[in-house]
């Protein structure tokens, strides 16, 4: 319990202090325009008295909850807005006994200064000595300029740009202004020397803008220092410690490979190439030689070894799709006039029509494994094939399939492979005639 403070309020003071808090408690369940009834205020006065115990701690967890769920009660967002209700309004209502609530209005405000993010809190009150709250944790962008030692137009140019933490407040677009982590900016290490511009910076490591620029984005070259000054500068600390860890990883080269300058290296390769070439020799994974470098001009590395190119894999080769004319009577045991005969007849162009030279052996192939020539069948009995095709036709002329000659050509006789049997038997009943004939002559 605050006893000093309470036992200084008068009773008039500390009922008024009590029925506010207990209408806060009220007003964060339920919200309403107009003042509520004293007899709704009891059930809400324990929640009071347990707000002024444990001081600070139970206050500042009572403004925490106002802070997170402040009813809709003003389109402001500022922290006068916000705890008007007990911290300002009340403490100006009392006027003459405003010093009796003096030590409240200093815990509202000690919270403001440290947890409100959205806009500073500036306080304007004579009771209260500003050396008596903590330090603000955040500020203006005027805080921020005295802090960085340069103008407020300059401190609020940077917070737009993102070199200094920040964030706007306000809704309205005429009237907002930045709100500055202060604590954040107190950890900045401020240079202690001039800038150095990024083409001076690159200049002096002899390497390119843009690669210099590439190792800024990735992280090579850290900025733990802030500089004064445009963006487009790096401060000369950080410049120093990437130099002097550049040259650390640098050893004596030994005698059993062939070195050659680093910057030659780097000249063959792309700006984000040359950077991950620097990245590679600052952890580690690229050796650099050069005990005595005081620089990049200086470094080498070991000279890459000129590998012959492996000889291209022997090609498979392509399977035969098509066959000339000499090649199919070859494979497939075929007369010259029975390979042009069966090409026109299942529609294959042979040779010498629209510039096809060739007959396709997928069709040829598929086509054998159904039909079979008759001339194949008479061969195997030494008959001819015109005399089991008459015997055919004067038995079953179903059975026969015949190709038309064409081009003063001879045609073929096929038979579908289910009726070889059949035909077969065909030509073993001419040979036993022809045998029987000729006994009797």
């Amino acid at each position: 319990m605050p006893t000093d403070n309470l036992m200084q309020m008068d009773l008039d003071v500390f009922v008024r202090v009590a029925t506010t808090i207990a209408n806060v408690y009220q007003a964060m369940a339920a919200w309403r325009p107009t003042p509520r009834q004293y007899t709704q205020l009891v059930e809400a006065l324990p929640d009071a008295a347990n707000a002024l115990t444990d001081w600070p701690r139970n206050f500042e967890m009572l403004c925490k909850k106002w802070h997170e769920n402040a009813p809709e009660r003003t389109r402001d967002d500022g922290f006068q807005a916000k705890f008007e209700w007990l911290f300002v309004r009340l403490h100006k209502n009392l006027r003459e006994k405003a010093p009796q609530t003096k030590f409240m209005l200093e815990a509202a405000c000690a919270y403001g200064n440290r947890r409100w993010d959205t806009r500073p809190v500036l306080i304007k009150n004579k009771h209260i000595d500003p050396s008596a709250l903590p330090m603000p944790r955040y500020g203006t962008a005027k805080a921020a300029a005295k802090l960085l030692g340069v103008d407020a137009i300059t401190a609020a140019r940077w917070a737009a740009s993102g070199r200094i933490p920040a964030t706007r407040s306000g809704k309205s677009p005429g009237n907002r202004i930045w709100c500055v982590d202060l604590d954040a900016l107190r950890q900045f290490k401020f240079s202690r020397f001039a800038r150095v511009d990024h083409r001076q910076a690159a200049r002096e490591l002899n390497i390119s803008w843009r690669v210099f620029s590439e190792l800024r984005k990735s992280g090579a070259i850290e900025s733990t220092h802030f500089v004064v000054g445009r963006a487009g500068a790096v401060a000369r600390e950080d410049l120093d410690h990437f130099r002097t860890d550049l040259l650390s990883k640098c050893v004596e080269p030994p005698n059993d490979i062939e070195t050659m300058p680093l910057l030659a290296v780097l000249a063959r390769k792309s700006p984000v190439l040359q950077a991950e070439t620097v990245r590679g020799i600052l952890t580690g994974a690229i050796p650099v030689y050069g005990v005595s470098a005081e620089g990049l001009d200086g470094m080498l590395v070991e000279k890459p070894r000129r590998v012959d190119p492996d000889p291209p894999p022997a090609s498979e080769p392509k399977p035969i799709t098509h066959l000339s004319q000499r090649q199919a009577q070859e494979q497939f045991g075929l007369w010259k006039y029975e390979v042009r005969a069966l090409a026109l007849w299942l529609g294959l162009r042979p040779w010498g029509e629209r510039g096809s030279k060739s007959i396709e052996i997928e069709k040829f192939s598929r086509f054998f494994t159904r039909y079979v020539l008759v001339r194949r069948i008479a061969e195997q009995y030494g008959l001819l094939s015109l005399q089991v095709v008459r015997a055919i036709r004067r038995l079953r002329p179903g059975v026969l399939t015949t190709i038309p000659p064409s081009e003063g050509l001879q045609g073929a006789y096929l038979i579908h492979r289910k009726h070889v049997s059949y035909v077969r038997g065909v030509a073993r009943r001419l040979v036993k005639a022809r045998s029987s004939s000729g006994s009797r002559s």
